[in-house]
């Protein structure tokens, strides 16, 4: 469902981190109120998930991804 909203990974560099685990990351912290530095390490690493929730506000990500879960519980 919201694999295609995400950004594509760039094609040099680094690889980009696993969105699933990412997302587990931001909803750990943000569910549980601890700090990033404090996120269980099964839910990546902090000093990746920590950027990522303010650059997908950045793109839109966010705002995608709750219309599409909104029109998902209406059908």
């Amino acid at each position: 469902m919201m694999e295609p909203l995400l950004p594509k990974p760039a094609a040099t560099g680094r690889p980009r981190s696993n969105d699933r685990t990412v997302l587990n990351g931001i909803i750990c912290v943000s569910v549980s109120g601890c700090g990033w530095s404090e996120m269980p390490k099964t839910c990546g690493d902090d000093s990746t998930a920590n950027p990522r929730p303010r650059r997908w506000q950045e793109f839109g990500i966010w705002k995608k991804i709750l219309g599409r879960a909104i029109k998902s519980a209406h059908k």
